[in-house]
């Protein structure tokens, strides 16, 4: 989905607001299960948890992903990238053919996800933000790199709940699930 990456087509990348370990080793563990190729965990201005502490469970995590993956069956394992700050996503090249998706509760113009078009054919990037919702300057860096806002209709999830939410629709609309 980013340049350099070890597949050639991802159906499905999350870039998720990092969580407490609790909800994010849940929400982990439930991708894997789904389907989800690759997450991206970010530290954003609303985080509950900085980058620099988070990369000491990147070897958790990894391992969270063997258990996983074994478990569901998975033949491909998740790929977890250690984690960045959401500035850092300014010097990644995305393919173009990438959906660019952003869950916004803020009051952005987002779509619903169901009139979100090309979503069955195209690689998926989803980025979801922390329980308090994404600043200004965060929402401005998704501008910047050509994500589309969208919401769901009913209630506001919780952050790990919202990612497993949007990843099973996708993967269901790709017919992959």
């Amino acid at each position: 989905l980013f340049s350099g990456s070890t597949r050639s087509i991802l159906s499905i990348t999350v870039i998720q607001s990092l969580s407490n370990d609790t909800k994010f080793n849940y929400f982990l563990e439930k991708s894997i299960e789904i389907g989800v190729e690759k997450i991206v965990p970010i530290e954003s201005s609303y985080s509950l948890r900085t980058k620099n502490k988070a990369i000491k469970d990147w070897g958790l995590w990894n391992k969270i992903i063997n258990d996983a993956t074994e478990q569901s069956r998975t033949t491909f394992p998740t790929i977890i990238t250690k984690p960045i700050h959401i500035k850092e996503l300014l010097n990644y090249s995305f393919d173009k053919e990438v959906v660019r998706l952003c869950l916004a509760t803020e009051n952005v113009g987002a779509k619903y996800l169901e009139e979100v078009e090309d979503l069955e054919d195209r690689p998926v990037c989803i980025a979801i933000g922390p329980e308090k919702g994404w600043s200004s300057s965060d929402l401005d860096i998704f501008t910047t790199l050509g994500f589309e806002y969208v919401k769901l209709r009913g209630n506001i999830l919780r952050t790990e709940t919202a990612g497993l939410v949007i990843s099973s629709i996708v993967k269901y609309i790709k017919g992959e699930i």
